[in-house]
């Protein structure tokens, strides 16, 4: 599972340590021990950040400095342990205790923590404190604030309002406000729909280098939508967004890549690009990792892995990958066969509305393969996935049961 982190705002407050030389260290941590919250925040910084050849960056010595600051009532130091348990930096990932310090530094006026406390309010499903906090910081001017209540009245469904704080935010230069304003041009929320609106907003917010703009603009370059079409350039922001850490985009971008090249290297590119995806939860990259595994595409041919691709992403809901992981379990690729387990998951695909699953588990009823037979209900199957268009469904029923 993907992991969210408030942190991902980018806010840090009062980083730079006072530090150039290892006397001004000497000196800082004489004044740290002796009490002064001011030397031990900045002794923390020191060493959360480093400074080449003076101090060796040491998360532990951060945090313990950090802490005693906060002792003495520093706000900069509450902020700065919230955003380290959020960023699991030298200690262990811990929202609650990220929550914890963040609500600290909120109750001394920090207005950046809540920002960062309002994310993990609604990674954690309360909306209406996320809100709160969101608006707060909104009202008082500051761009993400204003972003970030903006995409929260979308939710809500106040269109005109949200429209209004994302226009701002994106006058002031916030990329992804820039790109939800362009959602509210191309779905009409909040003012008039417009397609050339909405690209255009997304073309800004491309050079202001938000990662939600690279994905939404590729997919108008990939179609042809209301730009000229241009796979390269589309292929080229899918990376860009998957460079930064856009599993949508990583497969995008290897789909892309499969379709419209013959070239080997682009083919191991793509696989790469599923598996990175894969890594970090995405069904369709596994999905895909699992095909070119397969079928030696981009990498050399492995059943055995493609099997456990195609049977997480089965786990996960995916249905192709269903299907496929009872094809793996029917014909014994990479898996010893199984009439059992084949039926099992072409129930599952053909429950989801795959056609081919429906004519392969009529295939499981007729003849009884993993299943009691039944002809019935492989009758039944059949029939439905003839309504699928199954070229394959259809010439089953006329070999048969005699139905065209």
């Amino acid at each position: 599972m993907k992991v969210v982190c408030s942190c991902m705002l980018g806010l840090v407050l009062q980083l730079s340590a006072a530090v150039s030389s290892k006397a001004d260290l000497e000196l800082l941590r004489q004044k740290a021990k002796a009490g002064s919250g001011r030397a031990q925040l900045e002794l923390g910084n020191a060493y959360f950040s480093g400074v080449e050849g003076v101090v060796t960056k040491d998360p532990v010595l951060a945090v313990t400095w950090y802490k005693k600051a906060a002792e003495r009532g520093n706000p900069s130091a509450f902020f700065n342990l919230g955003l380290i348990y959020d960023l699991g930096y030298g200690v262990k990932q811990d929202y609650r205790m990220a929550l914890f310090y963040y609500e600290k530094a909120v109750e001394l006026k920090v207005e950046m923590a809540m920002l960062n406390a309002g994310v993990i309010y609604r990674m954690n499903g309360d909306v209406d404190k996320a809100r709160s906090y969101f608006k707060r910081v909104a009202e008082a001017g500051e761009v993400r604030g204003m972003r970030l209540y903006g995409e929260l009245l979308l939710e809500d469904k106040r269109y005109t309002e949200a429209f209004r704080y994302l226009r701002n935010a994106a006058l002031k230069g916030d990329g992804d406000a820039m790109a939800s304003l362009a959602d509210c041009y191309y779905y009409g929320r909040g003012t008039v729909k417009s397609l050339e609106q909405a690209i255009l907003c997304l073309e800004k917010a491309v050079k202001l280098k938000s990662v939600k703009a690279y994905v939404r603009l590729a997919f108008f370059y990939a179609s042809g939508k209301g730009v000229e079409r241009r796979v390269d350039y589309a292929i080229e922001l899918y990376h860009k967004a998957g460079l930064s850490g856009n599993d949508t985009a990583m497969v995008e971008y290897g789909r892309l890549l499969i379709e419209h090249s013959l070239n080997k290297t682009d083919y191991r590119r793509a696989f790469n690009s599923f598996v990175s995806a894969a890594t970090l939860g995405n069904v369709n990259g596994m999905y895909n990792a699992g095909v070119c595994l397969s079928m030696g595409k981009g990498t050399p041919m492995n059943r055995k892995q493609a099997f456990l691709y195609f049977e997480g992403a089965a786990k996960a809901g995916h249905t192709k990958a269903q299907y496929n992981t009872g094809l793996c379990f029917e014909e014994g690729q990479g898996i010893k066969a199984s009439p059992t387990m084949a039926f099992y998951w072409y129930k599952k695909a053909a429950e989801s509305g795959d056609a081919e699953a429906m004519v392969s588990l009529a295939e499981c009823y007729y003849f009884g393969k993993g299943a009691y037979k039944s002809i019935e209900k492989a009758k039944v199957y059949l029939l439905k996935a003839k309504e699928k268009g199954s070229e394959d469904a259809v010439n089953l029923l006329a070999e048969l049961y005699d139905v065209e």
